[in-house]
């Protein structure tokens, strides 16, 4: 058997991946498009159906809703110089547990 942190690197590469679809296939299941992650450990949602009003300042009425009422900690895309008010940034690294207590939440919004 290979030492421990032989398989270290394995080990977390298949659980981010496993995140990773898990997040994904949740939001989309939900109607929530997604961009497809690359590298890293974040995806962009599209949550711009939920806003009040198509902004930035619709955006973050939204986050302040989704970070408040669900207490889910998601970075509105703002942040990010996002072209469009809606997108979100998610970071996956969660077991997944965590990661469908995430889905069952925003299916309230």
């Amino acid at each position: 058997r290979p030492p421990r942190s032989t398989l270290f690197p394995y080990t977390t590469l298949f659980r981010s991946h496993t995140s990773y679809l898990a997040i994904s296939s949740g939001l989309e299941g939900i109607g929530v498009p997604c961009r497809p992650a690359h590298a890293g450990i974040f995806l962009l949602a599209n949550f711009s159906r939920y806003m009040a009003s198509d902004s930035f300042i619709g955006e973050t009425d939204l986050w302040d809703r989704i970070f408040n009422e669900l207490k889910i900690n998601i970075s509105p895309g703002a942040l990010f110089r996002t072209n469009e008010p809606g997108w979100f940034r998610i970071c996956f690294a969660q077991p997944l547990p965590v990661i469908e207590e995430s889905i069952r939440r925003f299916e309230m919004l």
